[in-house]
C-alpha cells in the first residue's frame, strides 16, 4: 500500500476536468513544493497539468475553472468551428469529431488486400460519407503521428466527384483534381489535353500515374477519392464517356502505388452491383465499408468537440449549454437528414449566439436551449409560405430550417410560387424509389436580373446559405487555376425535406421529376438511331407532355435536349409552327434541322387539317414579319430525294402526309395542279408501242398510250368534283 507523502494532495481527474482516462499522477506546487492551492497555485497546477498530459486543446476550459490568467493556451483553429451543411474537408479534419472508429475501420481497410484497388464507402444520403473520407481518412493517412500506414504521410491523395462544376466529364474532374497537390505535380498539362489522353490512350493513367509520383519517395502512392460515386449514373449525361471513365479506372486498379476510395449513396448499390467489372470489385474481401448516421455519441461529439476540444481564437469562443447538446442529439439521432440539419442548426445557433454577445444583448457567448426553442418573430410566423398556407409554427432543427428558407425567400421579393420551380428543376433530380438528389447547374442558365436570380441570391447570402454558388473551373492547367463561370447547388438534400414549399412542389411533381431523366436520354438515344417512328412512345405522348407541362418542366427540357421536342411533339398546329421556327433559326448551326423538321411534320399519321392550320399560322407570322419561312420549308421538300434517295423506306410510311404538307405549302411542280381555267394540268408521260413483260413474265403487247406523270392530287380531283359538267 502506497502512503502519500506529507505535503502533497491528489486531485481527480474530473476535478480538473481532465477525461478520465488521463489518470494524471499526484501534482506539487512547482514554487513552493508543498499542496496545491487553487486560489494561488492553480496557474502552476494548470502548468504542470498542461505539461505531462499535453492538454493543449483543453487548457483554456481548464484555465477558466481555475480562475488562471493568461491560460488561453495556443490557438489551434482560427475560423469558426461549425462549418453549417457543407461537407468537412481535408483542412477542416481539426474539428471533424465524432467519426474516430470509422477513421480506423477504413485505415484497416486500406491495409488490407484490397485496400491496395477499390474501397467502395456506401451509406445513406446524409450520413456522413464525405466528410468522413475527406476529413477523416485522408487527413489522419497525413498526420505522422497518427497514422497507421507507415509511409502514407508520402502520399499523393486527390479528390474528384465525377460531375464535378457542371464539367459533367468525369476525365476532366479527375485532372483538375490533381490541381492543388502540393508540391505540383511536374508535367501535368491542360485538363482537356489530359482528359482525352485518359479516355483514348490505353497507356495515358500508367504515364499519368508515373508523372503524379515522380519525385516523392518510393513508397509513394497515388489514392484517388471519388467522392460522390454515383454521379456516373445520374449527373453524366454521356452514357459512353461514363462507361469509358468506369473502364479506364477499373484496368489502373492494376497498376502498382495506385488505389481508388469512393463514396456511393447506397441506393445507387444496385448500380453498381450491374456493371461487371464493379461487382468484382465489391464482391472481393474488403472491397466495402458501409456508413450509418452517427450515433448519440457520436453526434455529442460533434456538438461539442468544436467548442471544448479546440483552443479558438478569443473572438470566436463560446460554450453551450448540456439541455441545448441533449436536445440537438434527441432531435438528430437516427433521422433521415438528421446530420445536415444539425450541422446547419449549429451553424446558425453559433453565429445568432456571437452577434448577441457583441451587440450587448447577452452577458456571454453561450449557446442556450431557449434560443434552440425560440418561436419565430411575429413577422416571421405570420409570412405565409409559398403555397398561402399558414402552417403551425414548427421548432428545432425543421425551425431552422424552414424560417430561414423563407425569410430568404420574402427577402428575395419574388413571386416564390413561380420562382421556385424554375430554379429548384435544375438543382435537382429524383430516383425511382423518391429520393431527391441535388445537381450544380451554371449560373449563367438564368438571365441577369431575374426573379429566378435574385432568388439564388437571396438563399445563398452568407447569413443563409441553403445553396452555396462557386466558381467553375474550366480549362485549368497546373500553372494557370483559370476560372469560368459560377454554378450553384444545395447546400444538401435535408432542404428538400425542411422547406414546407419546396417538399410539396417534389411530393406534387415527384412522377414527372423522375420520369424527366429517362425521357430525356431516350430522345438522345431516338435522335442518335436516325429518329425512327417506332421508337416514338405514341402510346403515353399525350401523358407524359401533360405531366412535363404541368410541372414546369418542359421548356427546360427542351433547352437541355432539343431532340425531345420532335420526340414528344404534339398533334397541334401552334407546337409544329414553333417547331418550324426554330428549325430555321437553327439551319445557320445545323444543316440537318430542316429534315428533322420535316420528318417530323409529316409523321404517320400526321392529319391534313394539322398540317394545313400550321401552315397558315406560319403564313400568318411571314405577313406580321415581313419573312418567308414557308417558302423555306417548301424548298427542303425534294420529292425525287426523300422517296428515291438512300433514305426512301424510312419516308415511305410519311409520303400521304408529306403530300397533304405539300397541298397546304402550295406545289408549283408541272403536272400535279390546275391551269387558269381551273382545269386538271396534267403531266402526260408518252409510253410507245411495244411488248412488256406482264405478270409471273408473261408477255404482252401494248399500243401507244399517255399516262400521268403523278397519280391525280387533291387540287385536281376537287376540279372534278366541283365542275358544272
Amino acid at each position: 500500500m502506497r502512503v502519500r507523502p506529507a505535503g502533497t494532495s491528489v486531485c481527480h481527474p474530473n476535478t480538473l476536468g481532465l477525461p478520465p482516462r488521463s489518470n494524471p499522477r499526484r501534482l506539487l506546487c512547482r514554487r513552493t513544493r508543498s499542496s496545491v492551492c487553487a486560489t494561488c497555485c492553480s496557474a502552476c497546477l494548470l502548468a504542470e497539468a498542461r505539461e505531462r498530459f499535453g492538454l493543449q486543446a483543453q487548457h483554456a476550459a481548464l484555465g477558466r475553472h481555475l480562475n488562471c490568467p493568461d491560460t488561453d493556451g495556443e490557438v489551434d483553429w482560427r475560423y469558426d468551428p461549425y462549418p453549417g451543411m457543407a461537407a468537412f474537408g481535408y483542412a477542416q479534419a481539426r474539428i471533424f469529431f465524432g467519426r474516430e472508429q470509422e477513421t480506423l475501420d477504413l485505415l484497416a481497410k486500406l491495409q488490407g488486400r484490397q485496400g491496395s484497388r477499390l474501397l467502395l464507402v456506401a451509406g445513406r444520403s446524409g450520413s456522413g460519407k464525405s466528410s468522413l473520407v475527406r476529413a477523416g481518412l485522408w487527413a489522419r493517412l497525413h498526420d505522422a503521428e497518427h497514422t497507421p500506414i507507415a509511409g502514407s504521410v508520402a502520399w499523393v491523395v486527390s479528390a474528384m466527384t465525377p460531375a464535378e462544376h457542371k464539367l459533367e466529364n468525369p476525365f476532366k474532374a479527375l485532372v483538375l483534381g490533381l490541381l492543388p497537390v502540393a508540391p505540383p505535380i511536374i508535367g501535368l498539362r491542360d485538363a482537356e489535353t489530359e482528359a482525352e489522353a485518359l479516355r483514348d490512350d490505353d497507356s495515358a493513367f500508367a504515364d499519368l500515374l508515373d508523372r503524379v509520383l515522380d519525385g516523392r519517395p518510393d513508397h509513394a502512392e497515388w489514392l484517388l477519392i471519388v467522392d460522390q460515386f454515383e454521379e456516373l449514373f445520374t449527373s453524366v449525361p454521356d452514357d459512353e464517356l461514363a462507361d469509358a471513365f468506369l473502364a479506364r479506372l477499373l484496368a489502373a486498379l492494376d497498376l502498382p502505388r495506385f488505389r481508388v476510395v469512393a463514396t456511393v449513396r447506397s441506393d445507387f448499390l444496385d448500380a453498381c452491383i450491374a456493371h461487371p467489372g464493379l461487382r468484382a470489385e465489391m464482391n472481393r474481401d474488403g472491397g466495402q465499408y458501409h456508413v450509418d448516421a452517427p450515433d448519440a455519441g457520436a453526434l455529442r461529439a460533434m456538438i461539442t468537440g468544436p467548442l471544448r476540444e479546440r483552443v479558438l481564437l478569443p473572438e470566436k469562443r463560446a460554450d453551450i449549454d448540456e439541455d441545448l447538446v441533449k436536445r440537438l442529439v434527441a432531435d438528430a439521432d437516427r433521422r433521415a437528414g438528421g446530420l445536415a440539419l444539425l450541422a446547419f442548426a449549429l451553424k446558425d445557433l453559433y453565429d445568432e449566439c456571437l452577434t448577441a454577445f457583441r451587440e450587448g444583448r447577452r452577458r456571454a457567448p453561450r449557446l442556450c436551449l431557449a434560443d434552440y426553442l425560440v418561436e419565430p418573430a411575429a413577422a416571421e410566423a405570420d409570412a405565409p409560405d409559398a403555397g398561402g398556407s399558414r402552417a403551425a409554427a414548427p421548432t428545432g432543427l425543421e425551425r431552422i430550417i424552414r424560417y430561414r428558407a423563407e425569410k430568404a425567400a420574402a427577402d428575395s421579393g419574388v413571386n416564390t410560387a413561380v420562382v421556385l420551380p424554375c430554379v429548384f428543376s435544375r438543382l435537382l433530380t429524383v430516383q425511382a424509389d423518391g429520393a431527391a438528389t441535388r445537381l450544380r447547374e451554371d449560373l449563367g442558365h438564368w438571365a441577369e436580373g431575374s426573379d429566378e436570380l435574385r432568388l439564388i441570391e437571396a438563399l445563398s447570402a452568407p447569413a443563409v446559405r441553403l445553396v452555396v454558388t462557386g466558381a467553375r473551373q474550366s480549362e485549368a492547367t497546373a500553372g494557370d487555376e483559370q476560372r469560368a463561370g459560377r454554378v450553384v447547388e444545395v447546400a444538401h438534400e435535408a432542404l428538400f425535406r425542411a422547406w414546407p414549399a419546396l417538399a410539396d412542389w417534389i411530393e406534387r411533381r415527384k412522377e414527372a421529376l423522375i420520369r424527366r431523366p429517362h425521357t430525356l436520354r431516350d430522345a438522345e438515344r431516338w435522335h442518335a438511331a436516325g429518329r425512327p417512328d417506332k421508337g416514338i412512345p405514341t402510346h403515353m405522348l399525350d401523358e407524359l407532355r401533360r405531366l412535363f407541362d404541368e410541372a414546369g418542366l418542359w421548356a427546360d427540357m427542351v433547352e437541355d435536349e432539343p431532340a425531345v421536342a420532335h420526340y414528344l411533339a404534339r398533334e397541334d398546329a401552334a407546337e409544329l409552327t414553333a417547331l418550324t421556327l426554330a428549325a430555321h433559326a437553327a439551319q445557320a448551326q445545323n444543316s440537318a434541322a430542316r429534315g428533322y423538321l420535316l420528318h417530323t411534320l409529316t409523321r404517320f399519321g400526321r392529319k391534313a387539317e394539322t398540317l394545313c392550320a400550321a401552315v397558315r399560322q406560319l403564313r400568318e407570322h411571314d405577313a406580321a414579319h415581313g419573312t418567308d419561312r414557308a417558302a423555306w420549308l417548301r424548298a427542303g421538300i425534294d420529292i425525287d430525294a426523300l422517296f428515291a434517295g438512300p433514305d426512301a423506306e424510312r419516308w415511305h410510311w410519311h409520303r400521304v402526309a408529306v403530300g397533304d404538307l405539300l397541298d397546304a405549302l402550295g406545289d408549283d411542280r408541272e403536272g400535279i395542279g390546275v391551269d387558269a381555267d381551273g382545269l386538271p394540268k396534267i403531266a402526260w408521260c408518252d409510253v410507245p408501242p411495244g411488248r412488256f413483260i406482264w405478270q409471273h413474265g408473261e408477255k404482252r403487247k401494248t399500243g401507244a398510250f399517255l399516262i400521268a406523270r403523278y397519280p391525280i392530287t387533291n387540287a385536281q380531283y376537287r376540279a372534278f368534283v366541283r365542275a358544272d359538267d
